[in-house]
């Protein structure tokens, strides 16, 4: 579904969304308009600009703000920066990929991606540079306030933006947490740090706005943001109970253990969601491993990961202690 004027959905005087799976937000002041999440390619760049050219004639794009870096939310960037002028805004580790973002292919892989995945979509993408970088304070642009949020777990540098236009707070999350619906389709969706990620939803949850806009899975109000955070939340401690019971079963490879998960799920995946579901698993192994909750050996030319003695009230116990 491509960015419209008709998709635009308005909750404040002042905040909006374009309806689309990748739910790009929108934040009009007085003179200016601000993109929070570019979408995937140059084309939704250029259908942001004529949406919005569209909706607030006469006012100019003052700035992409980016959430983080990965593609679907920073892929029409340069078309937005090269039609309009406007500012990029992120984080500091988000720019490092944003001027390259062939590293993604690169963290996928484990080494240098196969050409398929550097042509792929959801690695390719245009380079751009930041003109501003997030940090965790508040701006006022005419009748907004912006505050930058860092939610960490998902990606590098990951922030949420709170809009404040006196009116409603609108939170625009990124992939701070996922929809339900999203939720559904994908039991794995992409995390480099389980810990940080609860943290990042327990801080999502426990901030007061009227509205919370999920790049991934919809809009949610304070009424119902606490179901969908304890969701996310649930979905990750389910991973990482599967992972420790298969381990007790037996030592496996990172690759054995990804097998089992896939098949336990009835997931058949293409290759870059291969790839991505293997290094959300090797994060789960890494947390697992850095709580003391399971081991490794080297053994026969192998890395082999194993749980020694972990119960179920170690693990209950364990993630308690690092939600704290």
């Amino acid at each position: 579904m491509s960015v419209t004027a008709s998709n635009y959905v308005k909750l404040s005087a002042c905040c909006g969304y374009f309806n689309t799976p990748n739910a790009t937000g929108v934040v009009c002041t007085s003179t200016s308009v601000y993109i929070i999440d570019s979408g995937v390619t140059p084309q939704d760049g250029e259908d942001i600009v004529s949406a919005v050219t569209e909706l607030f004639p006469g006012k100019k794009i003052a700035a992409v703000i980016n959430t983080h870096s990965h593609n679907d939310h920073s892929g029409g960037n340069a078309a937005i920066v090269r039609l309009t002028g406007a500012q990029v805004w992120c984080s500091r580790e988000a720019e490092c990929i944003l001027r390259l973002p062939e590293l993604v292919g690169y963290l996928y892989s484990g080494g240098k991606p196969l050409l398929e995945i550097q042509e792929h979509g959801r690695v390719k993408s245009e380079p751009c540079k930041a003109d501003k970088f997030l940090k965790e304070t508040s701006i006022t642009c005419e009748e907004v306030t912006f505050t930058f949020v860092p939610l960490e777990g998902h990606f590098f540098g990951h922030y949420g933006i709170i809009a404040d236009d006196g009116e409603k707070k609108v939170y625009y999350l990124g992939d701070g947490f996922f929809g339900k619906d999203m939720l559904k389709k994908a039991w794995l969706p992409f995390i480099y740090d389980a810990d940080a990620f609860r943290k990042s939803v327990q801080k999502i949850e426990y901030t007061d706005c009227d509205f919370y806009v999920a790049a991934h899975g919809g809009i949610y109000t304070r009424e119902t943001v606490h179901a969908a955070a304890e969701l996310n939340i649930i979905v990750t401690l389910e991973a990482e109970l599967k992972i420790l019971k298969l381990l007790k079963e037996a030592p496996m490879t990172h690759e054995q253990l990804l097998k089992k998960i896939l098949d336990f799920a009835g997931m058949k995946p293409q290759l870059i969601q291969y790839l991505l579901i293997g290094t959300t698993i090797q994060s789960y192994l890494s947390c697992l491993h850095d709580r003391g909750l399971i081991k490794y050996k080297l053994e026969d030319n192998q890395m082999l990961w194993f749980n020694e003695n972990t119960s179920d009230s170690d693990f209950i116990n364990s993630a308690i202690n690092t939600s704290e």
